[in-house]
């Protein structure tokens, strides 16, 4: 056997790396990680007198164990023998000397035997999971408040950096554990240089503040880890290895972020083009700074109602790119720019970039149909304070309201209304009465 497919891990600025830090769900025992200290007093009680044998038996004459450990995953190590330290799943109860584990860990006496607690770091989180397992990572106070020190670039041990060929999931929290929760993010903060924080092949990154801290080549990922309503900051070396965003922001970065696929993302304050070459669906990109730093850019991007304002050069820039349904506005250079052959622009329009709406190379076929150059005023109701819903004022945002393509669908049975840019408007309720009649 091995550590359960249904374990939950769970981190804590307070925890440590060698509690037991784990409970396997709809097991029969009670889940004790989720408090900062492993056991000091009975009943399933921490010791350091335990006994592992060859066989799965672990035997304790001060533990006072009860049916309540079972599920729980405890940290063994030490003693006198062969015991491999390591973290092991309670699976059975004997009676109060003697549990049962998931694996034979090696003869020994004297063994320190950890019950219960929080883990310190992710990176030993990381370390012990497998396919399927969930590790909650707590955040106390505001967003960003626990901050969790990424100082090794060793993966997978006490303070590293983070990367496992399983298929898991890192969860952040504040006060509810849930998969997909969006309360305060913990932070995770690198303060290594050179290194990559994630190299998962395969997992799930939810709700965290991750903070490369303008570390000498600090890098967010290398591989298709997909990321789910992040932080990201201050990250200076390009992502890579086709990751995927949903609902991430990225500021103060000083290299691309959104390298690959990104859906309802958000950059702003970047010194370099925050989306290079990548797959964006309603993303936003604003104020990012320097004079070859693009909203959108790289060789080949395709934007679906996309929105790209005040940046340090084009708004949308591409060797061939597809652009759909997207707005530029107020860019320093060119709104759509492009130098290779082919490049698709559909129902996109801008407004008051410095070098005008379009800029492609000559000689290179580009098809543009329903480019609209608005000249009356911006199209948003607060791009100062950084509202990019469309007003509603005429020959402005107007002008993009159920603008969007496609008006109907290939088939010419089902009719579209969707606006141009990243976020669409709301319609007036309906005004129709309706009487209940109660007899």
């Amino acid at each position: 056997m091995a550590i359960s497919t249904n374990s939950v891990f769970e981190v804590r600025t307070a925890g440590s790396d060698t509690n037991g830090g784990g409970f396997v769900t709809g097991a029969s025992g009670t889940d004790y990680s989720q408090q900062n200290s492993a056991n000091s007093t009975t009943p399933n009680k921490s010791t350091t007198d335990a006994v592992t044998a060859a066989t799965t038996t672990v035997t304790s004459a001060t533990a006072g164990f009860t049916a309540a450990i079972v599920g729980n995953i405890i940290y063994l190590a030490g003693g006198t023998g062969t015991l491999t330290g390591a973290w092991y799943q309670v699976t059975a109860f004997t009676n109060s000397t003697t549990i049962t584990i998931d694996r034979a860990p090696g003869v020994s006496t004297g063994v320190t035997m950890n019950i219960g607690g929080a883990l310190a770091s992710p990176g030993q989180a990381s370390g012990i999971m497998v396919t399927g397992n969930i590790v909650y990572i707590q955040n106390v106070g505001a967003d960003g408040a626990s901050v969790y020190s990424i100082s090794s670039a060793t993966v997978n041990i006490a303070g590293g950096t983070i990367g496992t060929t399983n298929e898991v999931f890192y969860q952040g929290y504040s006060i509810i554990r849930v998969l997909g929760g969006r309360d305060n993010r913990p932070q995770l903060k690198l303060t290594v240089t050179t290194t990559t924080l994630f190299t998962n092949s395969s997992a799930v990154v939810s709700n965290l503040f991750l903070n490369g801290n303008g570390q000498t080549s600090a890098k967010l990922v290398s591989t298709t880890t997909q990321f789910y309503n992040c932080l990201i900051e201050n990250f200076n070396t390009a992502t890579s290895g086709n990751p995927f965003f949903y609902l991430c922001s990225a500021t103060t970065n000083s290299a691309a972020i959104f390298t690959a696929r990104a859906i309802a993302c958000e950059a702003f304050a970047n010194t370099a083009t925050p989306f290079n070459s990548s797959f964006c669906i309603d993303c936003i990109s604003s104020g990012n700074t320097g004079a070859t730093t693009d909203g959108f850019g790289g060789s080949f991007p395709q934007c679906y109602n996309c929105i790209s304002i005040s940046n340090g050069r084009h708004g949308f820039s591409c060797t061939t790119g597809v652009f759909v349904n997207c707005h530029a506005e107020s860019n320093a250079q060119f709104g759509f720019s492009g130098s290779g052959f082919g490049s698709v622009l559909l129902n996109c329009s801008g407004f008051s970039n410095s070098s005008g709406l379009t800029s492609f190379s000559a000689g290179n076929a580009t098809l543009e149909i329903n480019v609209t150059s608005i000249t009356a005023g911006s199209v948003f109701v607060n791009a100062a304070g950084f509202n990019f819903a469309l007003n509603n004022t005429a020959n402005q945002g107007a002008l993009l309201r159920a603008a969007g393509d496609p008006a109907t669908f290939p088939r010419g049975l089902t009719s579209n209304y969707r606006d141009i840019g990243a976020a669409q408007h709301k319609d007036s309720p309906s005004t129709t009465n309706i009487f209940v009649i109660d007899d």
